[in-house]
């Protein structure tokens, strides 16, 4: 993996005595440069992740250079320490520190050159330094690999959600030859074992829980990615976007989506193509307005005709302020898809009193819920509590 160059802070004799120290030239060049073995995928996903999320979707080394010599502290916050030392191979402290000195800047330059050349030949980059499918896929993977991690923390909660395809609890039942062990409820038999003061649990005492009948379901992710989303919010919102596909797909259900700023810039149909799905979340990157009107209309528009429970999940930590009277637009929106039998719920995420009065009028009219997110890195169990709700 790529390791940070160290540059003795204040010393300008210190490039060409670190080039006479066999060690220390060894550690400073191993993974970049010459050498030839593979840049760890660990790490180089979460530090480009994490820039995209910045809204950085091009890492032209020329550019790159640019931006660091002419303000190092705006480059520093746009791209991230972690991917300051992933592009550089220094530690973002010594590159402070040294960037006056004419002959670090010189090898700090052939450096970057050095290491973007490198992550294109491993396939993280394409030629026109963007990222790859399969960099985006590698994101997806990583970002779900954490999320199923922490949602398996709190899946004995009842957060994560239940069997799929198999219904929610309706009533309690006597048992009758046929129904699956899983619906037992061993509570239930227990009191009523208890009750009858038998030393013993009697088949007439067995308990079940009748299910109700599901018929599947239509779930539209729609995701507000305009600037005001950058940072940890779109990164959050990312990993539960994710994990809430995954969930969804594997219950036997479809996911769609549309991810809006000033207009609609990815829809796509519900679809149980898991991998399609998250790697347009991935590819997110903030920008632009909030067009909250169009994107509702368009999330319509994806579902199919079948009989299936329809539902849209809008998440925003804005209100709409695209067009003229942009709430009657929403609200004209909501309409047309409540008549077409589609709910919808709004997760604000750090919504201001007047987006919280907005966010209520959308959920109401909508037949949805109204989630007041305070704490991003919740957003993933707010959507799948309304997931279980809706399904």
């Amino acid at each position: 993996m790529l390791e940070q160059k160290r540059v003795v802070i204040g010393d300008r004799s210190s490039l060409k005595e670190r080039k006479k120290e066999k060690k220390i030239e060894v550690e400073s060049k191993k993974g970049i440069g010459e050498k030839k073995e593979k840049t760890e995928e660990k790490d180089v996903i979460a530090p480009i992740g994490e820039a995209i999320d910045n809204g950085v979707t091009n890492l032209n080394p020329d550019i790159f250079y640019s931006n660091l010599v002419s303000n190092y502290e705006r480059a520093r916050k746009l791209y991230g320490e972690r991917l300051l030392r992933l592009i550089t191979g220094y530690d973002p402290k010594s590159i402070e520190i040294n960037l006056q000195l004419k002959e670090f800047r010189e090898e700090l330059k052939n450096s970057i050159y050095r290491n973007v050349k490198r992550l294109q030949e491993e396939g993280v980059l394409n030629k026109q330094y963007g990222t790859t499918a399969k960099t985006a896929r590698l994101i997806a993977s990583q970002l779900l690999e954490e999320e199923l991690e922490k949602l398996a923390r709190i899946a004995r909660e009842g957060i994560q959600g239940k069997k799929p395809g198999y219904g929610e609890e309706k009533d309690l039942i006597m048992y009758k030859p046929g129904i699956p062990y899983r619906s037992l409820s061993s509570r239930a038999t227990i009191k009523t074992t208890a009750r009858r003061m038998h030393r013993a649990i009697h088949i007439e005492d067995l308990r079940y829980k009748e299910r109700k009948e599901q018929k599947g379901l239509e779930l539209v992710i729609v995701l507000d990615t305009s600037a005001s989303m950058k940072g940890e919010k779109i990164r959050n919102a990312k990993k539960a976007g994710i994990a809430l596909t995954h969930i969804a797909i594997n219950d036997g259900n479809k996911v769609g989506l549309v991810l809006f700023s000033s207009t609609s810039r990815r829809k796509i149909k519900p679809t149980k193509n898991e991998q399609e799905i998250v790697e347009s979340i991935v590819r997110i990157h903030p920008m632009g307005q909030t067009n909250m009107q169009e994107a509702i209309r368009d999330s319509i528009s994806l579902f199919h005709r079948r009989k299936m429970s329809k539902h849209i999940m809008l998440i925003t930590d804005a209100l709409p302020n695209v067009g003229e009277k942009p709430l009657e637009q929403v609200l004209r929106a909501i309409n047309t898809a409540r008549e077409r039998g589609i709910s919808i719920s709004i997760i604000g995420i750090m919504l201001n009193k007047e987006g919280i009065r907005t966010a209520e009028i959308i959920a109401r009219n909508g037949a949805g819920r109204f989630y007041d997110l305070r704490d991003a890195n919740k957003l993933d169990i707010v959507l799948i509590r309304d997931y279980e709700e809706h399904r």
